[in-house]
């Protein structure tokens, strides 16, 4: 049974062969980011983000309507020989935001956390949260996905990050009531000059959605199922039956 689409939006996997599935596509100092064979997680096309050695920037960023609670999946790969050039640096991965005046809510990161210039860990950090590391799951040269919940609340607003399903970050005490979310960076699109990664180095990224129901995967596609077993009863009935 294929997992459902998402309800806010996606999936977003380049299956179109370009970069229209995206509202924009944001990429400094000779990046690029583009549809790319090489990318696919499924399917035949996923985006690759490809540097100059130059600026951080590559990323496609995605609008949407004005959320207070909202799930996101994205699938991604790191490229082995991947390095930042800068000792405790960060490269993003997915941000969340509040578009008006550029509020990032949530950022889900690779980060240098021991000084060596190579990414080693996971980051999460964003609006009001107390930014955390994390070793889980750590890897570079395979596919991984994180998936992120935020929430706007009074009291319990804050987020939830999940590395192949594998919990690395909750943090659910603070105030977001002023934030929506309706804009997604997938890429890193902030262009600063001093954490390139090498020329011809890249991230690949594939499968983005969003949803309100809950965790993307946790819940069935009851129209396809539905589907499935009608087909599969009138199989039956025309063998069956005569």
């Amino acid at each position: 049974m294929a997992e459902p689409a998402g309800n806010v939006f996606g999936p977003i996997n380049a299956e179109p062969g370009d970069t229209s599935q995206f509202s924009s596509v944001i990429v400094y100092g000779g990046n690029t980011f583009a549809a790319d064979a090489a990318a696919k997680n499924k399917g035949v096309y996923g985006f690759k983000a490809t540097y100059a050695g130059t600026r951080n920037g590559a990323a496609g960023a995605r609008t949407f309507s004005n959320q207070t609670s909202l799930y996101v999946r994205q699938y991604f790969y790191i490229d082995p020989a991947m390095d930042l050039n800068v000792a405790y640096t960060v490269n993003a991965l997915l941000t969340l935001l509040q578009a008006s005046g550029s509020v990032q809510l949530v950022i889900f990161e690779m980060t240098d956390g021991g000084g060596d210039k190579l990414p080693e860990r996971w980051r999460v950090a964003g609006q009001g949260l107390t930014a955390a590391m994390s070793l889980v799951n750590w890897s570079m040269g395979a596919w991984h996905y994180v998936d992120i919940y935020w929430i706007a609340h009074a009291s319990a607003g804050g987020a939830v990050v999940k590395v192949d399903g594998t919990q690395i970050f909750s943090q659910l005490n603070i105030n977001t009531s002023a934030y929506v979310c309706n804009l997604a960076w997938i890429g890193d699109a902030g262009g600063v000059g001093s954490t390139n990664p090498d020329a011809g180095q890249y991230l690949y990224y594939d499968d983005i959605k969003a949803d309100t129901r809950g965790w993307i995967g946790s819940y069935a596609d009851m129209a396809g199922l539905g589907q499935s077993m009608r087909g599969g009863f009138s199989a039956m009935r025309g063998k069956f039956v005569k």
